[in-house]
């Protein structure tokens, strides 16, 4: 087939092409929440209604009692902004799960990849480890920043119910931009959030400068532990502490 017959062939299913897609556009009716109500959700998902938005909910069975607990929602206002939470709390617009979203719904389709996204994600488990909780409750809830203005920079979460290796955990250890929700990874560690786990570094000197404070508590020349409360390795500190003092007095005498 000459050239041109090919080229005239080819532009002709391009613009056929192009009036399909815009009778379809036509033909798919205007995105509205009355029309999002009619949407078909996942099982674990009810739609709650509203005068001024809807919300689509997934709730949990707390272990300890049984009730229910919202675990993720997505709000939808009449405008088609919407909104997503985790455990009552919203995840930041810049949110990398969220990328991608348009900020206004335009469709059906929006909509349900939307869902399926929030849906798909888990709850980032933070630190949940216990000596982590203890450290930060310790400092009344939150972990502060040693550089700069000393903002908080960490909290202690008691809304969210983790699910670590097939443990739940009703307290955890977040930092203050966490992302709340993230995908799947193949370990405990790739399902933490990347500013949680960087935040373990702060969490393990901070932690270590507690231990170190407490133990020269008890090591001191003057600490008024008892001597045989302590372990072998607090022993010799202390007695190395005493040497230490001792040494010092004599200097001073001699002086």
């Amino acid at each position: 087939m000459p050239y041109h017959k090919r080229r005239r062939k080819s532009v002709r299913f391009h613009l056929d092409q192009r009036k399909t897609a815009r009778k379809r556009k036509t033909l798919e009716p205007s995105l509205t929440l009355q029309t999002i109500e009619l949407l078909s959700l996942p099982n674990s998902w009810k739609l709650v209604s509203g005068t001024a938005a809807i919300q689509l909910c997934k709730f949990q069975a707390e272990s300890a009692d049984n009730l229910l607990a919202l675990e993720k929602s997505i709000s939808i206002m009449t405008d088609l902004l919407w909104k997503v939470f985790s455990s009552g709390i919203q995840l930041p617009a810049i949110s990398r799960l969220l990328h991608g979203i348009p900020s206004t719904l335009k469709s059906s389709s929006d909509v349900l990849n939307l869902l399926r996204r929030v849906e798909n994600a888990i709850i980032c488990p933070g630190n949940r480890e216990t000596l982590y909780v203890s450290l930060v409750e310790k400092r009344g809830g939150s972990i502060r920043s040693e550089r700069g203005s000393g903002d908080s920079v960490g909290y202690v979460d008691c809304n969210s119910m983790v699910h670590v290796n097939g443990q739940s955990h009703s307290m955890t250890v977040r930092r203050r931009d966490c992302d709340l929700l993230c995908m799947r990874g193949v370990n405990s560690n790739q399902n933490r959030c990347k500013k949680c786990q960087a935040f373990r570094l702060t969490l393990r000197s901070a932690l270590s400068r507690l231990n170190k404070t407490s133990e020269s508590i008890h090591t001191d020349s003057s600490s008024h532990t008892k001597y045989a409360s302590l372990n072998s390795t607090e022993k010799d500190a202390r007695l190395r502490s005493m040497h230490s003092s001792l040494h010092s007095l004599k200097q001073q005498k001699n002086a």
